[in-house]
């Protein structure tokens, strides 16, 4: 079954809200609420540049802004730089866990430390918070635990289906750090993706300047969705990097997430 992502745009309303790059402009999030969803109809919206989170599937429709990109890698296509896989040979030591959403104190604990010490300004969350944050969804979602030693260090969820590995969110312990547990966690989902024939590692927005969302870019090759359409770029050398990049100056945002 072929699924055209606009048969469904008239179900999606538009919302305003803060910025959540703390940009000094209104955000709109065009979204809708579903229980559950055809995966394959999920899938099309997330290949066409829809995000989740919780029971909402959502795209940034920001007037007078187009920071927020949506990035997916060809797992297949995908070669690590040497700064990559010494980061992947600094992690083997990991345990790595994967299991249905469930909050748990120890997540829970885990994910407020990361909010605490990356982004003060934020409100602590409580098992509500997170549940529906994390545990609540609509679709096919897993939890990928990292331990060391047996202490949970680090716990990304994504969505799983025939086509695509979608990125939902990544939290971790800040006192690890050293070992780039951002970075890891893209390798060990892009080498998941691989083992299981799945092609696309779908990673959610790249802003432009937001060095929090800079490792994503440097994992080549990488696909950035732009104008209804996948741009493909090679290396960091392509010659097209310029043209791409031009059309989103570089600017700070204080709370990426």
């Amino acid at each position: 079954m072929k699924v055209d992502p606009s048969e469904f745009e008239h179900f999606f309303r538009d919302f305003p809200s803060h910025c959540p790059y703390g940009m000094a402009r209104w955000a709109v999030y065009r979204q809708v609420a579903v229980r559950e969803i055809d995966p394959k109809i999920y899938e099309a919206l997330i290949l066409s540049g829809c995000r989740r989170t919780g029971n909402l599937i959502y795209k940034m429709a920001c007037p007078g802004c187009r920071e927020c990109v949506p990035i997916r890698m060809e797992a297949a296509r995908v070669r690590y730089n040497s700064t990559q896989r010494k980061i992947r040979n600094k992690n083997k030591d990991l345990r790595v866990l994967l299991s249905r959403p469930e909050c748990t104190e120890e997540k829970l604990e885990l994910y407020r430390k990361f909010l605490r010490l990356r982004y003060p300004a934020r409100r602590a969350p409580d098992r509500r918070d997170y549940e529906d944050f994390f545990v609540n969804t609509c679709t096919d979602t897993w939890e990928v635990e990292y331990r060391l030693e047996g202490k949970i260090v680090g716990v990304a969820t994504v969505d799983v289906g025939e086509k695509i590995l979608n990125g939902v969110y990544f939290y971790f312990d800040p006192d690890m750090e050293k070992r780039s547990p951002g970075v890891y966690n893209f390798i060990y989902l892009t080498e998941f993706c691989k083992e299981k024939g799945i092609p696309y590692f779908v990673t959610g927005y790249y802003i432009q300047g937001l060095s929090a969302m800079a490792y994503k870019a440097q994992f080549h090759p990488h696909e950035l969705f732009m104008d209804g359409a996948w741009r493909r770029r090679e290396k960091a050398e392509d010659p097209r990097e310029k043209e791409i990049y031009n059309l989103f100056p570089s600017i700070d945002h204080p709370n990426p997430i």
